[in-house]
């Protein structure tokens, strides 16, 4: 009996360590799969700070010139506005204000469509986002759902299984027909699970064995009549010979 409880726990620490190591071969996956996409997301958020950085570069180079060459032509216009008269300088500068006029108009209409084109393409950046985290969180449930469901289909197999002869003997009251494959562990496990509603401990499942094997220890001539067997332990003190269609009894 000690035997048979050592070998049902070396089996279930053997099973939960399975489990354990599954559990931590998807969970480095899922770590190396997030670093490399947090990777690449710095990557290119770097690209785009570069990128802003040398566009305002190159727009600060261009305002320098433009600042040096307004100066340059300005330098000139002076020069020039010396030898003109009063009506020509007035006329200039109303020239001079409607073009200024017109450039702050295009400047704005190039700001509004600059705004408009950075506003798209963040919208577009963080509907990417949410679509990833979308999938991703489908992906993990759908893996859950999925372990989930082998768990269910494995416990009801199982369950299924140890129940099934069980079954026939309650239909018959208080006695078991032995089927092909049984032992008098596995037929106690099977009357456990059938009563409890769960799956029994190994202590449980013992102490009704020793409960089966007092209740058949001592046949009468009308239950071998009827088909019912004596239960002995053999000398190992281990086995107990029984065999398909032998008849035991379950209650008193």
């Amino acid at each position: 009996e000690a035997k048979k409880a050592e070998e049902a726990k070396k089996a279930e620490e053997a099973k939960k360590a399975d489990e354990t190591a599954k559990a931590d071969e998807t969970k480095k996956a899922d770590e190396t799969k997030n670093a490399d996409e947090a990777k690449k997301a710095d990557e290119t958020k770097k690209a785009d700070e570069a990128k802003k950085a040398d566009e305002a570069k190159k727009a600060d180079e261009a305002k320098k010139a433009d600042e040096t060459k307004n100066a340059d032509e300005a330098k000139k216009a002076d020069d020039a506005n010396k030898e003109k008269t009063p009506k020509e300088l007035l006329d200039e500068a109303i020239a001079k204000i409607n073009e200024a006029k017109e450039k702050l108009g295009q400047t704005k209409a190039e700001e509004k469509d600059e705004v408009k084109d950075a506003e798209k393409a963040e919208e577009k950046d963080e509907v990417k986002d949410a679509e990833k985290a979308e999938e991703k969180d489908e992906v993990k449930d759908a893996e859950k759902a999925e372990e989930k469901d082998k768990v269910k289909d494995a416990e009801k197999a199982e369950e299924k299984d140890e129940v099934k002869d069980v079954e026939k003997a309650e239909e018959k009251g208080d006695e078991y027909t032995v089927a092909k494959g049984d032992c008098v562990w596995n037929i106690a496990k099977a009357d456990l699970t059938q009563k409890l509603g769960r799956k029994p401990t190994n202590a449980e499942i013992l102490k009704r064995q020793n409960e089966i094997m007092e209740l058949n220890k001592e046949v009468s001539d009308d239950d071998k009549k009827a088909g019912f067997v004596k239960l002995e332990w053999e000398d190992d003190h281990y086995h107990v010979m029984i065999r398909p269609g032998d008849k035991l009894k379950l209650t008193a």
